[in-house]
């Protein structure tokens, strides 16, 4: 099996490095690339466009155009909407317990440990991507987005317990995942409370599912879930366009849909090794342009984790506008007329 393409041959038994966090240095992840670039996929300690991220963002927003096209409003990365459920109470005490993290972190001291616990479960329940029916009564849901990659030699033909697919079962992991972090903010922020505001929220938004790819560019069961509910959505349009029958005319929209689905996931991956391959056996001209790439990564990072786990284009986890020290971003002006 051929994956790695002609670009790999003249890497195989070179090491592989990457900056350290720090920035100051490297450290070795592999004396030798394998034949199959195994230790060269799964790695996840690249940055910027070499790491995991880019194949997660693509899908997310394939999904997302996928979603507009059917006609659905669709949202990325909007935790507001998780949060209108709750009353202006429990928004209060969740932007309280939010800035008591921000607060230590400004100060430059450790905020205290339950204060992290709440801003990292607030983090992890926001979802990659809102999707709902312009319809009172029509179909919502909640959809986190994963990646997952595994060397060409190790992916094999494993199968679990239950008896899913790497992709059905990293699914699953992660609708846990999002379930318990919903649970703890619950017991953190909102003891006693009957019901629990932030899972029945959950809930109430139609639950939380997700859309996994994999290592060889294969989709998840809700991915093709998705792809056969907006090819419903669209067939009757495209019957009356082109004159064909309903059935004639949905077949078409999924043959589209995913041939959409997998020209993009196919290029973010060779476009993903391929911004990979400079941290083969680097050069220490270009090991230095690397580190810089990395230091202007990770600050662009930390700006957007800043501003997205707490604010999200508002100030304060629950979608307020909130004065003080959490304030860490703001709206640019518009400009003058």
């Amino acid at each position: 099996m051929e994956l790695g393409g002609p670009e790999l041959s003249t890497h195989v038994g070179a090491p592989i490095e990457a900056p350290n966090r720090a920035g100051t240095g490297w450290r070795k992840i592999s004396d030798a690339m394998d034949c199959r670039a195994t230790n060269l996929y799964a790695t996840t300690s690249f940055p910027g466009k070499a790491g995991f991220s880019r194949r997660h963002d693509g899908l997310r927003d394939r999904i997302y155009r996928e979603a507009v096209r059917a006609g659905l409003l669709v949202h990325r990365e909007y935790a507001p909407a998780v949060m209108r459920g709750l009353t202006n109470e429990q928004r209060k005490a969740l932007d309280a317990a939010s800035a008591a993290a921000l607060h230590c972190e400004a100060g430059g001291a450790a905020p205290p440990r339950d204060a992290v616990r709440v801003v990292d479960n607030v983090r992890t329940i926001r979802p990659d991507l809102l999707l709902h029916s312009r319809e009172p009564g029509g179909m919502r849901m909640l959809i986190e987005v994963k990646s997952i990659a595994f060397g060409m030699s190790r992916y094999s033909t494993r199968w679990h317990l239950d008896g899913a697919t790497w992709t059905e079962r990293r699914a699953a992991e992660a609708v846990k995942e999002r379930d318990a972090a919903a649970a703890a903010i619950d017991t953190e922020v909102f003891a006693g409370v009957v019901p629990p505001p932030m899972q029945t929220q959950v809930q109430r938004m139609g639950g939380m599912s997700s859309a996994v790819i994999g290592g060889f560019c294969e989709h998840s069961p809700v991915v093709h879930e998705l792809v056969a509910t907006f090819a419903d959505m669209t067939a009757k349009d495209t019957a009356k366009e082109h004159g064909w029958q309903l059935k004639e005319a949905t077949a078409y929209q999924r043959h589209r849909i995913r041939q959409r689905l997998a020209t993009g996931a196919w290029r973010d991956f060779h476009e993903n090794k391929i911004a990979r391959l400079p941290y083969v056996d680097p050069s220490t001209e270009y090991a230095r342009t690397l580190r810089h790439l990395q230091a202007s990564d990770a600050r662009w990072r930390a700006e957007k984790t800043r501003a997205q786990p707490y604010t999200l284009g508002t100030q304060g986890v629950s979608g307020r506008l909130s004065r003080g020290p959490q304030a860490l971003w703001r709206r640019p002006p518009a400009p003058a007329a």
